[in-house]
């Protein structure tokens, strides 16, 4: 039985890492207090940590920095969007945090492992978008209905 790293990982999660690698990368290590400051002050420099935030997720996101998933409760199936917003951030920095203190101990798989999350991500999108073009693709020239 194959197990595929997408069986246990969220979306959600999934762009955490996103946005913690690109505070990672772009040594960012905001603590929660200087983000809620940050937020609740508006401006060009929230502005600019979130719009770099979207883009670090993308193509998990839509380009608003949203995204569509599935709920599954009492009322059965119902669709809920979820957006980049303070506690994602807080929560990515948090991580990014850790990852930097785990690198300064000589501990690199866990960076390796947010990367290969990425990557395995991305690719199931790009399969379900092929996927999706396929059938677009053969209704236009009638092989399906």
């Amino acid at each position: 039985m194959s197990i595929s790293i997408l069986d246990e990982i969220t979306r959600r999660d999934a762009i955490v890492g996103e946005v913690a690698s690109h505070f990672l990368y772009y040594k960012e290590f905001r603590t929660a207090e200087e983000l809620s400051a940050l937020h609740a002050a508006g401006g060009d420099e929230w502005g600019d940590l979130l719009d770099g935030a979207i883009r670090a997720a993308r193509p998990l996101v839509d380009e608003d920095g949203t995204w569509t998933h599935t709920v599954i409760g009492y009322d059965g199936e119902q669709s809920a969007i979820e957006t980049i917003d303070l506690p994602l951030i807080i929560e990515a920095a948090a991580t990014a945090r850790a990852l930097r203190a785990m690198q300064q101990e000589g501990l690199h798989t866990p960076v390796r492992a947010m990367g290969e999350v990425s990557r395995q991500y991305r690719a199931a999108l790009d399969r379900a978008n092929a996927e999706v073009l396929r059938e677009v693709l053969a209704a236009e020239r009638g092989l399906i209905d």
